[in-house]
């Protein structure tokens, strides 16, 4: 009975909670914060026109990213009314000095307002990632970014029909995805959410323009599905995947993104021991048991993967354990 209890304290030692981080000492170096350097490529939905540029979605993206350990650098050379042909004669050209780590592309509004075709809106969106290729930026450091359903705004009909606007800002958005993922960059769908927010009139004093909040809405959705730009590689993607399931579209408030990051940390640990565990639990019940390798329940096999919402993923395969060997 004791090597039982002791091998079981000892299995079950790997759902255990890590020990507090020790204080560092006072003689030890201070490390360096991890640096991000974001480039807003855009127009007036990127620079914040209807509000300001410290409201509009980069600001309050790298407003998000920013710690003492993560050190953002943005910076944002959109101006009201630029088209693609202003991206690439007077934004991409910051790109090379700037050396960015990460750009967001938003552009196309204008362009669709001054007649420009499908056609033409598509091979202008080729020479930007041409260009910003030639600066030295990979096309993978780049995230898409739809234009937002400004037909239904109250000044769109100064433009056209609000009805034809909106069937081309989602020809275009359509363009937009699909040279970015033919180039190997990355296309954030946030269009529904706009759609929602310019149903619920969440537009600017100007009529037009998305409102301060729409923004922060975007940056919310934005790092959701692109995680922290510091953390490494691997957990990044596993806290990305989480956060865009549970904040899809952005339906979810920043206090309940908060509380989601220790609960994805502790199911990307539970899925690297997943092996561990698969393998560890009959044999742990042969030597403690005298019993033969037992053959694990099904619900037993997904503990370590599993895609519940449950917050203590630990409990459950604590539980299952215990089943395990008093079976």
């Amino acid at each position: 009975m004791v090597r039982t209890l002791a091998a079981l304290a000892l299995a079950l030692s790997a759902c255990a909670p890590p020990p507090a981080a020790r204080s560092p000492s006072p003689d030890a170096p201070a490390l360096a914060p991890a640096a991000v350097r974001y480039l807003s490529l855009g127009d007036s939905f990127t620079i914040g026109t209807g509000s300001s540029p410290d409201a509009a979605f980069p600001a309050r993206l790298a407003a998000r990213w920013s710690a003492p350990r993560c050190a953002v650098t943005l910076r944002n050379p959109a101006v009201n009314g630029f088209t693609t042909q202003d991206v690439i004669d007077r934004e991409i050209p910051e790109a090379g000095p700037f050396a960015p780590t990460l750009v967001t592309l938003a552009i196309g509004a204008n362009d669709l307002v001054r007649g420009a075709t499908l056609a033409r809106y598509r091979a202008q969106l080729e020479r930007i990632f041409e260009g910003l290729t030639a600066a030295g930026v990979p096309a993978t450091r780049v995230v898409a970014v739809p234009q937002p359903d400004w037909a239904r705004s109250p000044a769109a009909a100064s433009f056209g029909d609000p009805a034809e606007i909106h069937r081309t800002i989602v020809a275009f958005n359509a363009a937009l995805r699909e040279v970015t993922e033919a180039r190997g960059g990355r296309y954030l769908d946030l269009f529904p959410l706009m759609q929602r927010q310019a149903a619920e009139g969440r537009v600017a004093r100007d009529g037009l323009h998305p409102d301060a909040s729409a923004h922060d809405a975007w940056a919310a959705a934005i790092a959701a599905q692109l995680g922290d730009p510091c953390a490494a590689p691997s957990m990044r993607s596993g806290l990305a995947r989480h956060r865009s399931h549970h904040l899809a579209e952005g339906t979810v408030g920043e206090a309940a993104l908060k509380r989601l990051r220790p609960c994805a940390l502790r199911r990307s640990v539970a899925r690297r021991h997943e092996g561990l565990h698969r393998q560890s639990l009959p044999l742990l019940a042969q030597a403690t048991l005298g019993k033969p390798p037992l053959v694990l329940p099904a619900r037993l096999e997904r503990v370590g993967g599993t895609t519940s919402h449950h917050r203590r993923p630990c409990a459950r395969q604590q539980r299952a354990l215990a089943l395990a060997i008093g079976g």
